[in-house]
């Protein structure tokens, strides 16, 4: 016999809501413009790097956006270190709950190179929280995020798929509001 097996994410805290301004001032982040928002490990096989840099060839097109990265791991202090003189690109490091529920109504976008998902729960989470979704099309991530559904699918390895799916994403208000309204639906 066959039987579906939850993943075990708690979604009732992950939906869509406004973050409080103590929170944005808390972390130093504006409250005033667009986020690229990923939550996850900082380590090599999650290719935050290469994030990093599809978020700075976005910026070339909607130069008010900043990106948030919320997680901990061995790349972030070279990360950090490298990113220290762009006030656009914030490594916040571990937060846990309650907080972590805001952080995900933060962003505009959730993004993510990764191409080692089995599960992705943080995609799951983000969409829960409403949040249009750019990821690799890897592994079991296609079952959340949809390409043109919910998000962009991209190709691995992609700075250029990855930087487009974020201009197009903020640049049209339509566009990300169907992409959330759809996103909240899969992940239920």
């Amino acid at each position: 016999p066959v039987a579906a097996v939850s993943n075990g994410v708690d979604l009732s805290h992950f939906k869509p809501g406004k973050v409080p301004k103590e929170i944005y001032d808390k972390y130093g982040v504006p409250s005033d413009v667009p986020i690229v928002l990923y939550i996850g490990r900082v380590v090599p096989e999650k290719q935050v790097g290469l994030l990093v840099k599809a978020f700075k060839e976005a910026r070339k097109k909607v130069p008010e956006a900043h990106l948030v990265v919320v997680g901990d791991g061995v790349d972030r202090v070279k990360l950090e270190t490298a990113e220290k003189n762009d006030t656009h690109v914030h490594f916040l490091g571990r937060i846990v709950p309650p907080e972590l529920y805001d952080m995900y109504r933060m962003g505009r976008v959730f993004a993510t190179a990764s191409e080692i998902e089995t599960q992705g729960i943080v995609l799951i989470e983000a969409a829960a929280s409403g949040l249009p979704l750019i990821a690799v099309d890897k592994g079991a991530v296609a079952e959340v995020c949809r390409n043109e559904e919910n998000g962009y699918l991209c190709q691995p390895g992609s700075v250029e798929e990855i930087s487009e799916a974020i201009v197009k994403i903020l640049s049209d208000d339509k566009l990300r509001e169907r992409f959330a309204a759809e996103s909240v639906k899969i992940a239920h």
